[in-house]
């Protein structure tokens, strides 16, 4: 292709520009699987519900109280998904873990969910919620606290206190 001048190559480097941008929005378009509600237990002991308080999900909540989600197709891996918490301050919040602490709280993407480190999740045959990070199982497991005064939900590793995790369709 001969360039006639800079004019026509700004157009045509804005046409790829536009071309990308494009295709990038439609891959992270959001594709809702359902509306769900999680059920905790431990040991054999109904824990209830996952719920938040201030910026920390919890257990023991009731089910009148429980956190809603949307329950959001994550592409890197098959049955992983993303939790979008239902009815959060701007509606933009997902379930995540945060690095330094481990605890599970409401995180905002920067950009889009897909684009983020925001954390997808699976529940695995075993009833256990596991952290997908990259595409890949990270081992970590939706876990109660170790301290029985606590109600706040962490991340641990499966050796940790995980919680049995059943997803309720709304």
């Amino acid at each position: 292709m001969l360039f006639t001048n800079s004019l026509d190559r700004t157009k045509i480097a804005l046409r790829i520009c536009v071309i990308i941008q494009t295709s990038t929005i439609h891959r992270s378009k959001e594709i809702i699987i359902s509306k769900v509600i999680i059920k905790l237990n431990q040991e054999g002991k109904d824990c209830s519900y996952v719920f938040l308080k201030g910026d920390i999900f919890r257990s023991g909540g009731e089910k009148a109280h429980a956190a809603e989600f949307e329950k959001k197709f994550y592409s890197k891996k098959n049955g992983a998904f993303y939790l979008k918490l239902v009815n959060a301050k701007d509606n933009k919040y997902y379930m995540d873990v945060r690095a330094a602490t481990s605890r599970v709280e409401p995180v905002k993407p920067f950009l889009t969910v897909d684009a983020s480190s925001i954390c997808a999740w699976e529940l695995l045959n075993s009833g256990e919620l596991t952290m997908v990070l990259g595409g890949k199982d990270v081992e970590k497991r939706l876990s109660s606290s170790k301290d029985t005064d606590s109600n706040a939900l962490y991340a641990n590793w499966k050796d940790g206190h995980p919680c049995q995790v059943e997803i309720e369709d709304l």
